[in-house]
Order: C-alpha cells, then sequence, then structure tokens
C-alpha cells in the first residue's frame, strides 16, 4: 500500500515539483523496497508493519534534522524547508519571503525556544520509531534510538549553550 501511494504522488507530481521533491519522492519508494527486502530475508515478513511504522518514523526524523542543517543552503535557493518554517512560527512564517528569512530566523534561533521545540519534535519521531519496534524485542535497536537520542539531546544542548552566551550581557 504504502509503495503504491508513493508511486501514484510521485506520478502525479513528476511535471509539476521540485527536482529535490521528485528525488525525496523516488527515495521513500526504494527504503519501502528495502525495509519490504530486510523483513523478507530476516524470516520476519509478518513483522513488516512494525519495521515500516519505525522506518517511517526514523525517515521524518531525519528530515526535520536534515532540514534544521540545511536551512542555509535552502534559504540561499529561496525555499522555507519544514525547520525554517517551523523555528519562524505561524505568525512570522505567513508573508516571510526567503531574503527576509534569514534575519527572523537568526532572532528567533537567539531569542525563542523554537530550535529546542524542533529538536524535540525529532526526539519524539524517534521515541515513536523505538515504541513501533519495542514488540521486537531488538536489544540492537534499543542500542540505536539510545544513541540517536542522546546524539540529538547533546546537540540541543550545545545550541541552548551558545544561545544563553549569546543572551549572556557582555562583561564590563
Amino acid at each position: 500500500m504504502a509503495v503504491l501511494s508513493a508511486s501514484r504522488r510521485l506520478w502525479t507530481t513528476r511535471f509539476r515539483a521540485a527536482p529535490e521533491d521528485v528525488i525525496d519522492q523516488v527515495n521513500r519508494v526504494g527504503q519501502v523496497y528495502s525495509v519490504i527486502a530486510v523483513c523478507y530475508l530476516a524470516g520476519c515478513a509478518r513483522d513488516f508493519s512494525l519495521v515500516e511504522a519505525a522506518a517511517d518514523e526514523l525517515a521524518i526524523a531525519g528530515q526535520i534534522f536534515d532540514d534544521f542543517l540545511d536551512i542555509d543552503e535552502d534559504l540561499g535557493r529561496g525555499r522555507l524547508n519544514y525547520a525554517a518554517r517551523f523555528i519562524l512560527g505561524p505568525s512570522a512564517r505567513a508573508g516571510a519571503k526567503p531574503e527576509d528569512a534569514v534575519t527572523l530566523i537568526a532572532q528567533r534561533l537567539i531569542y525563542s525556544d523554537r530550535a529546542t521545540q524542533l529538536f524535540d519534535e525529532v526526539i519524539g519521531h524517534v521515541e515513536a520509531a523505538r515504541h513501533s519496534l519495542a514488540p521486537l524485542k531488538l536489544p540492537e535497536a534499543g542500542k540505536y534510538f539510545s544513541d540517536y537520542v542522546r546524539s540529538l539531546e547533546t546537540t540541543a544542548t550545545a545550541l541552548g549553550t551558545e544561545r544563553a552566551r549569546l543572551c549572556s550581557p557582555a562583561p564590563p
């Protein structure tokens, strides 16, 4: 079902989507086939729905984090990606143009907790993936998810520390 849905979206957007959006759709179809193959080869095809749900959550988490890392690049191409829109928030993004968004995003990264909220969303998707796979009782998966969350928390903490440094009054 997911393969057909992704294939249909790819077909219907073929001539109207930006090239990176088409590539994202092609990658999504490939990921679904990879998950099916892994389940089949591991003899756990009956668990496909659990693995697919985890793969979907990890894909979302990875895409949001990638968008965060690519904010400058995407703004340079005139594109407000998900992370940029999230950090701007609903009131600011309504009329935001990519060329104006750079300053607004920088201000919000320093003076608001929108980046922390974005990291919380990413961690939420990773935790949802962990929960999806929990019935399979895979110790390696538990370690992977713990390491992934720890890495995200470390990055969020470093960002918060830098934010606090930038907001602190200059010494006399």
